[in-house]
This record gives structure tokens, C-alpha cells and sequence, in this order.
């Protein structure tokens, strides 16, 4: 049903989000501030009338106590898969599939036959920055955390449905579950044994058929790879799984998120009580901090938001869960991985899940234009659990309740952020926490951004976070340092591209590459650079000042773009080729950019992915990819001039293009590049936000 209009004086009461004009500045920049049409997530605070709240500090350790920490911390949650767990989930997938998906589990159960290798060391480093008070990630940076949004898609687990703690209970479930606690009688005294194995559990089950069966591989999945209450199977999860086999659908999300947070609040306690006392006193009397938090999932959120500190992801196939992505891959061995985390201001994905993937298929909430919906018995599942992820509230676990406010990190919602206010706590009983988790969302009325839309943080909030942070920078336990950021506000979304040592990236594929600039006033007229180009000829050009150069804007006029970069190693190039050409070095570098953006004839695919080896007296090999097709044009000049064979000119240039590597150090350098492409990813990943938000405003001027 549609619902009337909501009254003005009752619209608080009915939004989640707020709306109005700031002066908004990107996080982590020294760009001038710009006044638009902003969105917030509430509740915010005024400092007009409210003193400001304060930020958490950082504590860190030092690398020796992280190190001695490793020894005497135990992360027991999400066990590896057993051997014939696949075998056991693909086998009763052929007839339970139906009722997998109406409960919202299927992705989950699917998710868990793939084995994410542990980085404790990443778990620790995160653990250092958690602010128990917000249940966030404290960065020099800026505010972050795994939410519900994290849960539902790298782990599938549905963010509606039932409490774990007040499962649906009659007299069908109650001969299930004698049923339940008879077996556990028959293998207890089968194996000899007072405690149920996850192993003796599934073969005991596995391959008898029936509902029994069923139950007991849910009763098997729930305990070892979901809430990880314990290494045996233990009653506490009878309920949850047959209330799921009779087709009740259970909200498993915040259920594995509060362990999560309180997991990370034990070990951020464990790691300040460490540090203040030395490592003394701790471990020393064989005592372990022992912790059943499924921190995989924590794992894999930073892989996916830390693209510089993750290791090469494999191809996802068709139909697979987004978490295979990460299956057997080993983790990216870093000397300095709190530095990489520290510094990763400009490289830090704030929305991943908006970035086209190969066989990724986006939730629907994730919509390629702004609007407002309001909530109605007509709106999906999908947009309810995204409502779910921005709302404050309490998460239900089985044995702990903890705070979540999405509030403070709008920005991974597509929202822009201002300083969040206090939230006081709804958890004097598990009742009352449930309930405001599970508070009816009918008549709310919520905006949901564009889907490649990145937000930035207000003025004010600039200033709030950065005091505090100014003050550390100078601790000798601070190691952050600021990237420098181009003068202009650039967005993009990254795209397959080839680097300069034929490396693949994942990402948006742009049909026509396009540069833009923040500044949208300046006329552009057309002149085209090449009228041989093909079809996928450029629609327009311009020029604009750039920190003192002037450089090309190419606008393609396609939906989705992005900027291409000139390095350190093409600048150089850029210098030579004017030099001896006689020209300025914009021209050349206006030359090199219009190239590198040029679409990839299929002719030539086999071309850049193409290697040749270039050796230096035997000692140094150089390795280097086929040149562009501008490197080519620029290398027949050259050849003209210097009277010399086009081949040994463009050997010459790629000589002048690449660096050396030793051959003992190749694989450490490869996996160098392997990271620096990742960063060049991310980075690249943002001058298409810009394009969405400039086309809006575009339309909205027009109107």
C-alpha cells in the first residue's frame, strides 16, 4: 500500500538521513571546500548548542610486543573447512536449495566450503586502531568499521528474519529436536567419547537423507563455521538450525557481527594492558587471551577496503559467492603493515561493493541514481536490509549484545559525514536490544545515493577530527604520513587496465576513456587529435590550468570514466622527447595522455599483453612491456631525426621507461607491483564518483 505524505513537524521522526547544503571538503585533502546538497546519516550533532565529543586516541604497540602478542593470542573462530564438508553442502544443495534461499542462507552456506587463510598479524595491526566506546576503526584518517553491510555480502548471512535468542518453537520443532539430542546420545557412545566432534557429528549424519539429515548439517555449519560457539556441537544452536529447516528465516548477520565487536574490544584491551605493563605478566604464566570471533570476516573487509596491503584476488566465476575471491590465497607478507594502514588515506576503497567485477552481480539497493523511497509493505527485501545497515541500533548475539552505529561512518554508505552525536545504549535486556534492531521501518522515508558516488566529510568535521590527529603526528609512535593530493577534486572507478609490466586489474571496463575536471563552467570546443581514430572516436576536448600546466580534457561523453595518470617514469620520457624534438613538454605529455586513453583495438590486446627482455651486459636484465601506440608514433619521429631503425629506437625508449630488477629480487619486485597496481586501482577508482555526482548536478541545473 502507499502511504499519504508525511507531515513536515513528523518527518524526523520518519528519516533515517538528512538533507542539506555544506561546505564539503574529501577526507584526508587540503582542497578548497565546496558548497552543495549534502547527505548525512543521523543523528548528528550541533554545535551550536552541543560541545563536541572526543576522539579516541591511537595507541599503538611496538612491533616486538605485536609480535609476542601473536604467541599468546588465540583466534579459534571459523575453523578451516573439514575435508568433506563440500561434498556433504553440494549434495544436499540439489534439494534444499529452495528453502536455503527463502531463509536468506544460501550464499552463507555456499561461502563456507572456501578456506581464507589467516593474517593474524592484519587482526592485530586493525585491533590497535579499535575504539571500544564507538565499536570503529580509529585512523589518522578517518573514521571506519566492518558493518551489517560487510556481514550481508562477504558472508551472504540475511540481516532479517528472527532473533538467534527467540527462535519459532512448536510441536514439530520439539520432535526435531528430540530427535536431535537422541544422536547425540547414539555417537557419544559410539566414539567413546563425552564431547560431540564436528567430525564424528558429520559422518554420523552425512548420507542418511531426510529432513534429519538436513537439520544436522545446519546444526554442523551453525556451530563451526557461523557463530563458532565452540569446537564441539553444542545444543545452543538446535533451535536456530530447525527453525531454518521449517523455513523460518533467523537474522544471522548481527548475530555474527557482536562477536566480532566484542571480540575486537577483548583484544584491544588485551593489547593496551600489554603495552602498559611491558609484556610483563602476560603469557608468562601460560595464559592465553582465547578468541571464537569469526575474524575472517574482518579479514576479508580489510583485503577488499586495503587494496595495498591485500594480496592478488583470483577470478570470481559465475554464480560463486564473493568471498571465493579470497579462497586459498596466501597473504601479502609486508614489512611494514601497520604503515601501509596508516597511510592509506587516499588508497582506501570506502565502497567496494559499487565496483564492477567480473561475475559480481550487484545487490539491488545499489542503484546507478539518487532518490528517495519511502518504505511500504511494496518495498523488497533488498532495500529492508540496507535500511537495516544505516540504522543505529543494538545486535543481538547469542551470548553478548553490542552497539552499532553506521552513523559514524556514513561514508561507506555513499553518504557524506558530519560530526555524529552520542547514542545512548538500549541494552538493559535482551528484549529491549532486539527491539531496537527490529523496529518496524513502515513510513520511513530514506534517500539512497548513486551507486559510484563517493561521500566527502563537512568543514567542521574536518577541523574536529584533524585537531587531535595534528598534535600526534610528531609521536614517535605515529608513522603516518599525508599523500599529496592533486589540486583538483578527482573521482573514478577503476577499470581492466594493463599496468606498465602487464599486470591485470579488475574493475570497471569504460567503453570511452574520458578525462573531467571538477571545474564544469569552461566551454570546451571540439578538436580532435586524431580524425583516424575509430569509432570510439572522442567527442570533445579541452584545456585547463593544472598546478601550473596545461593539460588536455578529453570528454568521451560516456556514462562511466576515469583519469589516466602520468608517472614519474613517463614525465621523464615526456622531458627527453621534447627535448630533442624541440617542443614543450605539456605538448608531448598532452600527446602521451590522449594515447594512454586510447581504446585497445582487439588487434593489439595480444600486443600489450606481450613482454620482451632487454639485457645489460648480462648483469641486469630490464623487463618491459610493448610500447603504446603514442610511444610508437613518438618512436617514429625519433627514428626520422636520429636516422635510426624504428626497433632500435623503441628498445631505446623502453630502456628510458622501465627500471632494473635483479633476478634475485624479481618475485619480491613482482609482488611490489602486484601491490602499487592495487593502489593505482583504487586511486583510479575515483574520478568516475566525480562524473556521477557532476552529471547529476548537470540535471538538476537543467530542470
Amino acid at each position: 500500500m502507499s502511504l499519504k505524505p508525511m507531515e513536515e513537524k513528523n518527518e524526523e521522526e520518519y528519516t533515517i538521513t538528512e538533507e542539506r547544503e555544506e561546505l564539503m571538503i574529501p577526507p584526508s585533502s587540503d582542497t578548497k571546500p565546496t558548497l552543495r546538497k549534502s547527505h548525512f546519516l543521523k543523528p548528528l550533532i550541533n554545535p551550536i548548542n552541543q560541545s563536541l565529543p572526543k576522539i579516541s586516541h591511537l595507541s599503538l604497540s611496538s612491533p616486538n610486543n605485536i609480535n609476542k602478542l601473536l604467541k599468546i593470542v588465540n583466534f579459534k573462530g571459523r575453523p578451516k573447512p573439514l575435508k568433506a564438508w563440500e561434498t556433504w553442502v553440494k549434495d544436499l544443495q540439489q534439494t534444499h536449495e529452495i528453502i536455503w534461499k527463502k531463509v536468506g542462507i544460501f550464499h552463507a552456506i555456499k561461502a563456507s566450503i572456501y578456506k581464507i587463510k589467516r593474517d593474524n598479524e592484519l587482526i592485530m595491526c586493525l585491533a590497535e586502531k579499535w575504539c571500544p566506546e564507538t565499536n570503529t576503526f580509529v585512523f589518522p584518517w578517518g573514521e571506519s568499521t566492518i558493518s551489517l553491510e560487510d556481514v550481508m555480502v562477504l558472508g551472504g548471512y540475511s540481516v532479517l528474519g528472527n532473533s538467534v535468542v527467540n527462535t519459532f518453537n512448536n510441536s514439530k520443532s520439539a520432535k526435531i529436536k528430540e530427535k536431535l539430542v537422541k544422536s547425540c546420545y547414539v555417537i557419544k557412545k559410539k566414539n567413546r567419547s563425552k564431547q560431540l566432534s564436528h567430525c564424528g557429528w558429520m559422518y554420523y549424519h552425512k548420507g542418511r537423507g531426510g529432513e534429519m539429515e538436513h537439520v544436522a548439517l545446519l546444526v554442523l555449519w551453525l556451530t563451526r563455521y557461523v557463530l563458532s560457539t565452540n569446537l564441539y556441537i553444542t545444543p545452543n544452536v538446535f533451535d536456530i538450525a530447525i527453525s531454518l529447516v521449517l523455513g523460518t528465516k533467523i537474522a544471522l548477520a548481527p548475530a555474527v557481527l557482536a562477536p566480532i565487536y566484542r571480540d575486537l574490544t577483548l583484544l584491544k584491551e588485551y593489547i593496551t594492558s600489554y603495552n602498559e605493563k611491558d609484556g610483563y605478566a602476560y603469557g608468562d604464566d601460560g595464559s592465553y587471551l582465547v578468541l571464537c570471533a569469526p575474524f575472517q570476516l574482518l579479514q576479508l573487509w580489510a583485503w577488499e577496503r586495503f587494496p595495498a596491503s591485500s594480496p592478488k584476488p583470483a577470478t570470481l566465476m559465475c554464480g560463486e559467492p564473493r568471498a571465493a575471491r579470497w579462497h586459498n590465497v596466501m597473504k601479502l607478507k609486508s614489512a611494514s603493515l601497520r604503515l601501509d594502514i596508516e597511510s592509506a588515506a587516499d588508497s582506501f576503497l570506502w565502497r567496494p561493493y559499487t565496483l564492477c567485477l567480473k561475475n559480481w552481480e550487484f545487490p539491488k539497493f545499489y542503484c546507478d541514481d539518487e532518490r528517495w523511497v519511502l518504505m511500504n509493505s511494496e518495498v523488497g527485501d533488498d532495500l529492508l536490509s540496507f535500511v537495516r545497515c544505516l540504522r543505529v541500533s543494538e545486535l543481538v548475539g547469542l551470548d553478548c549484545v553490542m552497539q552499532y552505529l553506521p552513523h559514524r561512518v556514513g561514508m561507506q554508505f555513499g553518504m557524506d559525514q558530519d560530526i555524529p552525536d552520542f547514542v545512548a545504549r538500549s541494552n538493559s535486556n535482551v528484549e529491549l536490544a532486539w527491539s531496537s534492531y527490529a523496529k518496524p521501518l513502515e513510513g520511513m522515508k530514506l534517500y539512497l545515493p548513486p551507486r559510484l558516488f563517493e561521500g566527502d566529510v563537512t568543514v567542521q568535521y574536518s577541523t574536529w577530527w584533524r585537531s587531535p590527529m595534528l598534535a600526534l603526528e610528531n609521536d614517535t609512535l605515529i608513522t603516518y604520513k599525508r599523500r599529496k593530493r592533486s589540486s583538483r577534486k578527482v573521482r573514478t572507478l577503476s577499470r581492466i587496465i594493463k599496468g606498465p609490466f602487464g599486470l591485470s586489474f579488475e574493475g570497471m571496463a569504460s567503453p570511452n576513456p574520458l578525462n573531467i575536471v571538477n571545474d564544469m563552467d569552461s566551454d570546451a570546443g571540439l578538436n580532435p587529435l586524431n580524425e583516424q581514430e575509430d569509432g570510439r572516436m572522442y567527442a570533445s576536448i579541452a584545456s585547463e590550468e593544472v598546478e601550473g600546466k596545461k593539460v588536455m580534457i578529453i570528454d568521451g561523453g560516456s556514462k562511466h570514466s576515469e583519469a589516466t595518470h602520468i608517472g614519474q617514469e613517463t614525465e621523464r620520457l615526456c622531458s627527453v622527447l621534447a627535448e630533442d624534438n624541440h617542443v614543450s613538454e605539456d605538448e608531448i605529455e598532452v600527446v602521451m595522455k590522449h594515447e594512454c586513453n586510447a581504446p585497445v583495438d582487439v588487434e593489439d590486446e595480444n600486443d600489450v599483453n606481450g613482454h620482451d627482455r632487454i639485457t645489460d651486459g648480462g648483469n641486469k636484465r630490464f623487463e618491459a612491456t610493448h610500447v603504446g601506440r603514442g610511444t610508437k608514433k613518438l618512436c617514429s619521429l625519433e627514428a626520422e631525426d636520429n636516422h635510426l631503425g624504428e626497433d632500435a629506437m623503441e628498445a631505446v625508449m623502453k630502456h628510458e621507461y622501465t627500471a632494473p630488477i635483479d633476478v634475485e629480487d624479481e618475485k619480491d619486485d613482482l609482488k611490489q607491483l602486484e601491490a602499487r597496481g592495487l593502489v593505482l586501482e583504487s586511486r583510479i577508482s575515483k574520478l568516475e564518483r566525480l562524473v556521477a555526482r557532476y552529471k547529476v548536478a548537470k540535471l538538476k541545473s537543467k530542470v
